[in-house]
């Protein structure tokens, strides 16, 4: 059994852009290392916004302006030049680093550990709190702000997950996957659902295919898109946790996968994950005719006025 020492942690790598970090700030961790297998090759690099930016940049965007004092990329070994040349170029006023997500050596394995482990790379980099989103979804600046104002009144055992409206995340035909949210009265996470063929069914209403079998959800239900906001606590957790996931023996197709973790955390009651509400628009690559809707989406946003184009850097 390789014990996580043995995996090969990315080194703690000098920033692209030397700078005293402010640490009173969180950090954001944008996960670009998956393969993209639906998509047809990297969505984390092709480009959506009418100048040329993607997904990233705009949440480099958004993120700087919810206070975001460094970005951390957690890519591919063969993304990592790339990715530095790109983030040199377009990104100014922000610490940025480039975290490479070590692939299983030896084996028959040839796709990476998952989310949990992509986290677990960045950890160098992270000398407090952080938010951690996708590099191939658009949650727009309001979400950025609102976990990262959630992370800073929280305590040490503090997480946060950004909740959004199915209405806001399901496309007008064709179903897709998301993770429905249990909440308490309190608005803390007890329970995310894994449900399939998420798709519309008229007056608000949703169906899916979950657990139970087939269920219902409201227009208003809460639904996870994997922007997270949380503390170096998590850190360690997800640092046993990947040891425990290696030692069982998975299947070359199974991922460590960080909403997993966070499961195995409130089990273990070994932390409290508020459920932030924010408002869509949501948009996303997952598929290669996502990617007509989300330029489209994006331009509509820059002739409206949200964004600038191209990008400030």
């Amino acid at each position: 059994m390789r014990t996580v020492a043995q995996l090969r942690w990315a080194p703690a790598d000098l920033p692209l852009r030397p700078r005293i970090p402010d640490l009173s700030q969180p950090s954001l961790v944008v996960l670009a290392a998956g393969l993209g297998s639906r998509f047809g090759g990297p969505k984390q690099l092709v480009p959506v916004g009418p100048a040329g930016e993607t997904l990233a940049d705009y949440a480099v965007h958004d993120a700087r302006r919810a206070g975001i004092g460094r970005v951390v990329f957690v890519v591919r070994p063969e993304h990592r030049e790339v990715v530095e040349v790109s983030a040199a170029r377009r990104v100014r006023d922000l610490e940025v680093r480039v975290a490479v997500q070590p692939l299983p050596e030896g084996g028959t394995r040839r796709k990476p550990w998952g989310t949990g482990h992509a986290v677990l790379a960045a950890a160098p980099h992270l000398p407090g709190p952080f938010l951690v989103a996708n590099a191939d979804d658009f949650y727009g600046a309001s979400a950025y702000a609102a976990v990262a104002d959630a992370l800073r009144a929280g305590g040490a055992d503090a997480w946060v997950l950004a909740g959004y409206r199915v209405r806001d995340t399901v496309p007008e035909s064709g179903g897709v996957s998301r993770a429905a949210c249990t909440v308490d009265d309190r608005g803390r996470l007890m329970a995310l659902s894994e449900l399939r063929d998420v798709r519309r069914a008229g007056d608000d209403r949703f169906t899916a295919t979950g657990p139970g079998g087939v269920r219902t959800l409201r227009g208003d239900d809460l639904v996870s898109m994997n922007l997270w906001g949380f503390t170096p606590a998590v850190l360690e957790r997800l640092r046993s946790g990947f040891e425990r996931f290696v030692g069982s023996a998975p299947a070359d197709d199974a991922e460590y996968l960080l909403p997993d973790a966070v499961a195995d955390a409130l089990a273990a009651g070994a932390a409290r994950v508020r459920v932030v509400p924010v408002p869509g628009p949501w948009a996303g690559l997952t598929h290669p005719e996502d990617l007509p809707v989300v330029r489209r989406f994006l331009a509509a946003r820059v002739a409206a006025g949200a964004y600038p184009s191209p990008l400030a850097p």
